[in-house]
């Protein structure tokens, strides 16, 4: 099957994309799919903004960090400036996906 357009110009998929794959890979209908995809980022939103870290099996782990304060530059002004960032999400890939990307710049040199 052909790729939409804006994951030719962007290289993004999106909602959409990723409930019609579960949908036509499932047999499920549009709105079994939607509930699905629905309820599976709300409890992943949930947990990480209850500071839990979230694995997901051969993808990878978000997890929140406590980012410190840390002191810029204003742009226009050019004063030093506290900034004071709370929490932030971070992802590590697992090593299944670290292989996978590993393979695949190798098999890109090779060509």
């Amino acid at each position: 099957m052909r790729p939409k357009k804006s994951e030719q110009i962007t290289g993004i998929i999106g909602r959409g994309e990723l409930v019609r794959r579960l949908r036509e890979r499932e047999g499920l209908t549009w709105k079994q799919s939607n509930r699905i995809f629905e309820d599976l980022f709300a409890d992943i939103a949930d947990a990480l903004t209850h500071g839990t870290s979230v694995y997901i099996p051969k993808l990878g782990k978000l997890y929140v960090v406590n980012m410190a304060v840390r002191r810029v530059r204003h742009p226009i002004t050019k004063e030093m400036i506290e900034v004071e960032v709370g929490e932030s999400i971070r992802f590590r890939q697992s090593a299944n996906m670290r292989q996978k990307f590993k393979e695949l710049k190798e098999a890109k040199e090779d060509i």
